[in-house]
């Protein structure tokens, strides 16, 4: 039976083999590492290391910027409502102070003597009188 042929690769390294050369030069070592690919390996390492270190620090400093940032806009939220509860407070304050005057008004009205006055003042005092009701109490009139 004939001899069977070898394989492509084969041929090509039986040949290079033949003329003293190799497909990659080699400086192995007697476990088959070479000296370069040992240095590179350590300096891969320590880059990964760093590259590691830095990534971990990038990533705390992320993590801080992004808790600065939901409290600060916690912070104004807080701010807005307040300003809002504030201008509320104000409003009711202006309300409650004109309800005073107008109060004061209708108490000034009721306890005025009407014998000295004339049929037209008169008249108009029950024209203010009955608005002044009207907005104090809108029910029952």
């Amino acid at each position: 039976m004939p001899k069977r042929p070898i394989g492509q690769k084969a041929a090509k390294n039986a040949a290079l083999a033949e003329k003293g050369q190799s497909k990659r030069p080699r400086s192995d070592d007697d476990d088959g590492n070479s000296k370069e690919s040992a240095i590179n390996l350590d300096k891969l390492d320590k880059f990964q290391e760093e590259t590691n270190a830095n990534r971990i620090k990038v990533l705390e400093l992320q993590q801080k910027l992004s808790s600065e940032k939901l409290e600060t806009a916690k912070l104004a939220h807080l701010t807005a409502q307040e300003t809002k509860e504030g201008k509320k407070l104000i409003l009711e304050a202006k309300k409650v102070e004109k309800e005073s005057k107008m109060m004061d008004a209708y108490n000034n009205l009721i306890s005025q003597d009407t014998s000295s006055m004339s049929d037209e003042e008169k008249a108009e005092r029950v024209v203010a009188m009955k608005c002044l009701r009207k907005a104090f109490f809108p029910d029952t009139i």
